[in-house]
């Protein structure tokens, strides 16, 4: 996939940063920018849940009110999540 803009990246950091700007508050959604998917797998998204670190939910944004059965990957930093998403 194509390498994102440091203007892209800087854009979805400030994003992820402040929930309080988010569209679709307490939903962020996110797509994956790499790997290859099956399904809906390249689709995801954030909660805002008062999380130190941030956490992916596998799945369509309207999938958030059973997101505790969705798969998830946690990530140690905004930057290490930014290496394999976007905000939508």
């Amino acid at each position: 996939m194509a390498q994102l803009s440091e203007e892209r990246i800087a854009r979805d950091r400030a994003m992820i940063e402040n929930p309080d700007n988010w569209p679709q508050w307490p939903v962020l959604p996110l797509v994956a920018t790499t790997g290859t998917f099956s399904d809906n797998e390249h689709c995801a998204f954030m909660l805002d849940d008062g999380k130190a670190t941030p956490r992916v939910y596998i799945g369509l944004m309207y999938d958030a009110s059973r997101a505790d059965q969705l798969k998830t990957r946690q990530f140690g930093s905004i930057d290490e999540l930014l290496q394999a998403y976007r905000v939508d």
